[in-house]
Parts: structure tokens; C-alpha cells; sequence
């Protein structure tokens, strides 16, 4: 008997796998899994995975791809629970609580201090194995009775998915070594499901003759989920009654609702067949106890429009007559706002909100039908505003076939104070803390205006750029910045994004959406050792969502964010000290160009994606494409004029411009394969191109390698390019012009509050042309020499999760170094392991 089965009672089997055989590839064993109520217990590096079987019995033969087996990895939460005797637990609770008491009667003597204040009620402390037991789960004991139950409602899915005349068996099965002590099992399950029924002819029966009408004229057959020919499949008939429910309330029928909808199923044809029949029935009234009317179902038009800015969430009930309130008109809408007095005259109050900025995303119109599309629209493009804490649609029926629509808005707090103490890292070559202090207004001019202002300092740990030796070494804080930020987010156009919206177009039928124009502008200080920077930050911008088109049966559906910067201006002054000046003697001109005064004036693009959706359990894809150009429009025109050049370049106030085009990809891909268990696979792909006003990309422009979010086996700005070897003066001052990075990261639960994490970094930089000073640092595609540059490596790592945020340590190995000569880049035999531990805020990516 093994150690994990040590803590069964007299009789009990321990589960120790769950094994599904099914010789129907059109199965989905994942599925009938699901249904199985006992599984083993959790494991450590656990998988669903093909296991090795014998055709006819559950054995260790041959492989055979119509089994699903889960149970493999480690126990590990199993071995935890198994680390505290019950006996010396036992003992440990009595001591425990004799404390409690103890401490509980001294308290009832001296409740207060001798100060008066109140003493803080003792709490009993927790044991050992109360904390072990918390983090470990107890063994899972086979139960016939909860198999019956599996069994049942396994056989009940495969009825579902047209296999009626479906079985499923358990067996169980004892490993070699457990066949005498019968402590550990495997419970197999073997599903024969039998030919398929599929769908013979449909049959649709609508009794109410104008939704009859709206299904005809209508694509609602046409667009039927529900297909002569295929398998039956419970779960389309499900989505069917939906798709017609959604489409008729798109037409109006405001009250329709899936329980007017049924489905009838023949199965006797003898053919392996079913004939469907689709029920539409009447709208249904209860007169009394016993009789039931039944009445052609109502359209409903919309008569009026409401929009009520509210204090509080006691306001939603709040039903009073609306003559009480003052109304403002805009076009079709009513906007309504409460009835003041003083001294017995009516006070004017300004609405909250412009009734403008609420009209235009509003998508109910006034004497037309109902939709549910719009309903759905109006409140997205409310809720996308981000100064409600809650928006409420509310339909009152009236005068039998209108409807009054009634919007009611809680506004989140006008102003905001924040404060936040911040840990910065870099991997191993800085390290810091500041602080910051920010202030919000939600609704600066009452048209939903977003205004940030923010300041901050803090200091760091440096990487000196002519030091040999890390960062971290006697904790020496020798980076001082200081810093802030602002910006002002607008719900609505201006020149000339106001072109790229049609105003004659519904609110629903508009491809984008929460439009918004930016204004942002920054200041930064830094004080290092080697240098003194300043960075300036100016930009006007425009961000918009693209949505998919809804149409009668169909949701919307996201494709994304887009941000236009035509205007981003950067002005970058650098200062010199002792270390970087004498890293400027070297002759390379790139680096000289790096660290010199520049201005950016740059046009940028940004497309993100993110498919993540918390409702369902599936990969989640992110996508990041940043396409960005600087001095495109600026230099021809210095041409033309024939403006002098202050050496290489030209200069604007006596600073030169930078010239280049730029493009970067980060594309990640996240998989769950068990419970808190998670495959995270990203890769990244960066190229910039200098051109004829500045030789180098600016520094914030570059790419590095290495770093806490990078290749962590190496510190930041330490990797490449390329397989240059770099002097040890200059190992923390490494750019490129390219990168290519891939991260494949596996992350599994070990307690509640702790993560553990396995991955594997690997990619470089490059220089984009050949340089006689760093040989070997280019990006060459000739026999595919770019793929003898990149650098790997493995590691581990923990991460705390703390709720609001995750503290992650990682510990990153260099398994092939390019710095190295050909034939001695991989570790393995060739020279000294070496690792780089990076401390970090939040996942990696």
C-alpha cells in the first residue's frame, strides 16, 4: 500500500483513475468526463492524456486512441492532507483550545485597557495540521452510489446527443501491486453508444397567425439551427429556441418568452430517424385558478422615452408620477431631473449629464417596434461611458400595445482620490519603490469627460551602464525620478475623426463603438548615476471599438480596439555623467546616438484583441499589433526647403528628429487543461527601421532582451544582439532593431494563495545592418543563420496571489547562450550553469 492510501478506513477503495472507453471517434469522452461525480484526487503536473491499453480490458499493452484516462502526475495536495496524524492532530486541537480558553477568560476579566479602550477579542490560532488540512484535500473514496448517479446522467447526455439506445458500464480495476490490499482502484467506464438518430423531416405548428407571418417573411426558417439530414442534438434544439425567442423580440414581441415555444419528437419511424415537430403557442392569460385565455401574442411600439439620472439605488423603485420632475427635450427623448423649491418657487437644476452625450447612444426610437437588439445596444454603449455604476432599462407596458422605455442612471462618485505605494523591477538589474497620488473626475464638463491627474516619485536600484557587477549588490538606491501625468478622455469625435463616423447611420447598425478622443500629456525626471534625463510627453488621439453587426437572430460580436495617433509628440534631453561619458567614448556612433538629445513626432496605430470571456471555460487569445512611423512627413518637407543639417541631421529648435518606421506583434494564447491548471504559450515580433534623419531607433524605441518580462534566464538589456559577445563594460546597454521572443509557460495551483509556474524563454535581438564594431550582432536570413542566435531558457517559478495583485518570483536558467562560440552555446557539458532569479509584480504576460 502506498503512502496516499494510508489514511483509508477499514473497506475503502481510493480512486485512483478514472478510465473512459468509447469506439466512437464522434464521441466526446472530455464531455461524458465531466459527468462523472467522483475523480480522482488533484494532481501536481496532472494532464488529461491518451493512456496505454489493451482492446477488450483495462490493461498496460498496446495504445489505443478511443480512451480517455485522467489521473496521471502527483498527488500532491493527497500526500499534503496525508502529513498529519489524526492522533497527534487530536492532541494538538485540546492544547489548543485549553489556549483559547485561557486567553478567553482573561479577556472577560480585563476587557479594557488601562487606558479605557477596548482590549480586541483573542481569536483561537489555527494547528499545524489545521493549516495542512486546508491546503491538502482528503483521499476520494470509490461510492457505488454516486457511480450509479454518473452513470445515470452520463447515459442521459449521450440521449441528448441522439444516441438513444446508448450504454454505459463501470468496472473496476486494481493495479499489479493493489490486487491483495485492494486500497487503490481504477474505475473504468466503457460507453457503447449505438447508431446515432438523425433528423428526418421538421414540422413547424405556429397558431398565433401574425408570428407566423414574422417567421416567413422573416429568415427565421431559413436560419433554423435545427437541419434535416444531421444527428440529433438536444443542445441545438436549446439554441434554437433561443434564436426564435431573440428574433421575435426583435420584432417587436416584447413579452415572448422560450416557454411559448416546444418541441415534439417522434422516435418510433424504426429507421433510426425522428421526425421534429415545432410548437409555437398563443400567448397565454390566467383568468383564475382554473382558466386560462389564450390571445394572439402583442407587438409593442415605443410611445416614450425616459432618462432618469438617479442619487442611489433606492431611486429604482421609484414610480411616482413623472410630472413631479422637470423635463428637458432632446429630439425624442425625455430627460428627466427632480423639482426643486425654495420659498415656494421652483429652483432650476442642471442636469448631470448633457442631454446630448446620452441621446446619441440610444438606440430605442420613438413610434417604432421594440427590439431587443436595441435594448442590448443602448445599454453597452451606457455602461461603456464608465461613469455609471449602474444602468437600468426598464419597459413599461401602456395604453395595451406601447411601450414606455425608461432609463435610469446611478453615476459612479464625481471625484476620486488615489494613492498607491508601487514596487518597480527589472529583473536583477533594478529595483525600487515610489509612490504616487492621483485624482479623478468622472464628469469634468456633464459630458462624461474622464480627467486624470497624477503625480509620482520613487527610487531604484540601477545597473551602473559601466559596471561589470549587478544592480542589487549593497542595496545602493542611486536612481532618484520624479514625474506627472495627465489625461482627458472624451466620449465623442473631433477633427477629423468626426469623418470617420456616419451621424445618419442608427446607433446599432454602426460598426464601432465607445469612441473616445484622448488627450494625454506627461512629464519625467531622472537622476542616475551615469546620466540626467528629462522626457516630455504630448498626444492627441482617437480610440474605438470594432463590433460586429447585430442582426433579428444574431449577437454582436467584439473584434477588437483601435487607437489613432496622428499627433504623439516626444522630446527626450539627455545630460551626461562620468559613466556615460566615458561609455560615449567608444567609437560605435549608434550608441552615441542613443543617449543624445532627440525629438520624436510620430503617427501610431494599436490594434487589441482579447477573446477572454469568464463565462466560458475555453483558450482565451490576445493580440497586440503596434505600427508606428516618426519624421515620415517632416523630413521631405526639410528637403524641399533645403533647411541646413547640423552634421547628419535636421533639427527642430535645435533638436534632431527621429526618422524610422516600426512594427511589433505580441500575440499570447491562454489554455486551461485541468483544474487551476493553465498553458500560457506568446510569442512576440518587433522590427524597426531607422532611416535617413537619425541612424538608430530612439532608445524608448529599441528592443532589449532579457528581464522579468522577457528570456528571464538573463537580466534586462543584457541578451544579444545577435551572438555578439559583449565587453563587460557594456553588458547593461544592449538594443536592437529586431526581436524575435516565444514564452511557454505551464501554471498550476499548489495551495489557495500559492501558484507555481514552469517555463521556457527563448528569442534575441538584432541590428538590422552589419556592423564592423559588433560582429556577429545582425539579423541574417542566409541558411537561416538568425536561428544559430537564439537564445533558451527553462525555469520555475511562485507566485503569491495576494487578491489585487500577484507577487511572482521566477528563477530562470541559461541553457544556450549565442554570446558563446559555436559548439559550446548549449550548457549541457559545455560550461557553468547560469541563473538570474527576477522578482516581479503581476504574470509575465
Amino acid at each position: 500500500m502506498g503512502c496516499t492510501a494510508r489514511r483509508l478506513g477499514e473497506g475503502e477503495t481510493m480512486l485512483k483513475k478514472v478510465i473512459i472507453r468509447c469506439d466512437d471517434p464522434n464521441v466526446n469522452k472530455d464531455e461524458i468526463y465531466d459527468y462523472i461525480k467522483q475523480k480522482p484526487n488533484r494532481k501536481l503536473l496532472g494532464l488529461n492524456n491518451p493512456h496505454i491499453f489493451k482492446r477488450g480490458k483495462l490493461g498496460y499493452s498496446v495504445w489505443h486512441k478511443h480512451f480517455l484516462s485522467t489521473g496521471s502526475g502527483y498527488p500532491f495536495y493527497l500526500a499534503i492532507y496525508n502529513l498529519v496524524s489524526p492522533k497527534r492532530e487530536a492532541k494538538r486541537k485540546i492544547r489548543a483550545d485549553a489556549r483559547y480558553k485561557k486567553r478567553l477568560a482573561k479577556y472577560a476579566r480585563h476587557p479594557k485597557k488601562r487606558n479605557g479602550h477596548e482590549r480586541r477579542m483573542p481569536k483561537r490560532s489555527r494547528t499545524v495540521g489545521e493549516f495542512l488540512y486546508d491546503i491538502g484535500e482528503p483521499p476520494v473514496v470509490i461510492d457505488t452510489a454516486i457511480t450509479a448517479r454518473s452513470l445515470h446522467q452520463a447515459t442521459e447526455y449521450l440521449h441528448n446527443k441522439g444516441y438513444f439506445n446508448a450504454t454505459i458500464r463501470d468496472t473496476i480495476v486494481y493495479p499489479p501491486l493493489q490486487k491483495r490490499r485492494q486500497k487503490k482502484a481504477i474505475q473504468g467506464f466503457v460507453v457503447t453508444p449505438g447508431q446515432p438518430y438523425t433528423i428526418n423531416k421538421i414540422a413547424w405548428h405556429v397558431d398565433d397567425e401574425g408570428v407566423a407571418y414574422d417567421l416567413q417573411t422573416d429568415t427565421a426558417k431559413k436560419d433554423c439551427l435545427i437541419k434535416e439530414g444531421e444527428v440529433f442534438d438536444q443542445d441545438k434544439f436549446e439554441n434554437e429556441r433561443d434564436r426564435l425567442t431573440r428574433s421575435l423580440r426583435n420584432n417587436g414581441y416584447y413579452k415572448f418568452s422560450t416557454d411559448y415555444i416546444r418541441f415534439g419528437i417522434d422516435s418510433s419511424l424504426g429507421t433510426h430517424q425522428v421526425n421534429v415537430n415545432i410548437y409555437i403557442r398563443k400567448h397565454e392569460t390566467q383568468i383564475n385558478d382554473s382558466t386560462v385565455v389564450e390571445s394572439n401574442h402583442q407587438r409593442y411600439t415605443i410611445r416614450n422615452i425616459y432618462v432618469k439620472s438617479l442619487v442611489d439605488l433606492s431611486q429604482l423603485r421609484d414610480d411616482k408620477d413623472d410630472a413631479r420632475y422637470d423635463t428637458t427635450y432632446q429630439r425624442e427623448i425625455a430627460f428627466l431631473r427632480n423639482m426643486e423649491f425654495k420659498d415656494g418657487l421652483p429652483v432650476e437644476k442642471v442636469l448631470k449629464f448633457k442631454p446630448e452625450v446620452l441621446y446619441s447612444r440610444i438606440s430605442f426610437q420613438k413610434s417604432k417596434l421594440y427590439r431587443q437588439i436595441d435594448y442590448e445596444a443602448t445599454y453597452r454603449q451606457l455602461t461603456s461611458l464608465r461613469v455609471f455604476r449602474q444602468v437600468v432599462i426598464d419597459p413599461k407596458e401602456v395604453d395595451g400595445d406601447k411601450l414606455d422605455i425608461y432609463i435610469k442612471l446611478i453615476p459612479v462618485k464625481k471625484q476620486n482620490f488615489i494613492t498607491q505605494l508601487e514596487v518597480t523591477t527589472n529583473s536583477g538589474t533594478s529595483l525600487g519603490i515610489g509612490g504616487s497620488f492621483g485624482f479623478e473626475n468622472t464628469n469634468v464638463a456633464r459630458g462624461a469627460e474622464i480627467l486624470k491627474l497624477g503625480i509620482k516619485a520613487g527610487t531604484e536600484i540601477q545597473q551602473t551602464i559601466g559596471s561589470t557587477e549587478p544592480a542589487n549588490n549593497g542595496l545602493n538606491f542611486n536612481t532618484v525620478q520624479a514625474g506627472f501625468e495627465s489625461s482627458l478622455n472624451i466620449p465623442r469625435e473631433f477633427f477629423p475623426f468626426n469623418y470617420l463616423v456616419s451621424k445618419t447611420k442608427p446607433v446599432d447598425q454602426r460598426i464601432t463603438e465607445d469612441r473616445r478622443t484622448v488627450f494625454l500629456a506627461s512629464f519625467n525626471y531622472q537622476r542616475r548615476v551615469d546620466y540626467d534625463r528629462s522626457l516630455v510627453n504630448l498626444s492627441y488621439g482617437y480610440t474605438f471599438r470594432i463590433r460586429r453587426l447585430a442582426t433579428a437572430d444574431r449577437l454582436e460580436r467584439d473584434f477588437g480596439r483601435i487607437a489613432l495617433f496622428p499627433v504623439e509628440l516626444n522630446v527626450v534631453k539627455v545630460i551626461p555623467r562620468q559613466g556615460l561619458i566615458e561609455l560615449l567614448q567608444n567609437p560605435d556612433p549608434l550608441l552615441h546616438y542613443r543617449f543624445t538629445d532627440h525629438l520624436i513626432r510620430d503617427f501610431r496605430i494599436t490594434y487589441v484583441l482579447n477573446t477572454q470571456d469568464s463565462k466560458k471555460r475555453r483558450g482565451v487569445f490576445f493580440l497586440k499589433v503596434d505600427a508606428e512611423s516618426s519624421g515620415i512627413l517632416l523630413y521631405p518637407l526639410f528637403v524641399i526647403f533645403n533647411a541646413p543639417k547640423n552634421g547628419y541631421s535636421y533639427e527642430i529648435a535645435g533638436i534632431p528628429f527621429s526618422h524610422y518606421l516600426r512594427l511589433f506583434v505580441d500575440g499570447r494564447y491562454n489554455q486551461p487543461i485541468g483544474d487551476h491548471q493553465n498553458v500560457v504559450m506568446r510569442g512576440a515580433i518587433g522590427v524597426g527601421v531607422p532611416l535617413a534623419n537619425f541612424p538608430v531607433l530612439p532608445l524608448e524605441k529599441s528592443f532589449y532582451g532579457g528581464g522579468a518580462n522577457g528570456i528571464r534566464a538573463w537580466e534586462a538589456r543584457t541578451l544579444g544582439p545577435g551572438s555578439y559577445s559583449v565587453p563587460t563594460d557594456q553588458k547593461y546597454a544592449q538594443f536592437g532593431d529586431i526581436q524575435l521572443e516565444y514564452n511557454l509557460e505551464y501554471r498550476f495551483r499548489l495551495t489557495k494563495t500559492l501558484n507555481g509556474a514552469v517555463f521556457f524563454d527563448g528569442g534575441n535581438i538584432w541590428i538590422l545592418k552589419a556592423d564592423s564594431l559588433r560582429p556577429d550582432a545582425d539579423f541574417s536570413f542566409k541558411n537561416l543563420q538568425f536561428l544559430q542566435d537564439l537564445a533558451a531558457g527553462p525555469g520555475i517559478g511562485i507566485r503569491y496571489d495576494l487578491n489585487f495583485f500577484i507577487v511572482r518570483l521566477d528563477w530562470g536558467f541559461k541553457f544556450r547562450d549565442p554570446s558563446y562560440e559555436y559548439g559550446e552555446r548549449w550548457w549541457i557539458g559545455q560550461h557553468k550553469l547560469e541563473s538570474n532569479l527576477n522578482f516581479g509584480i503581476g504574470y509575465p504576460f
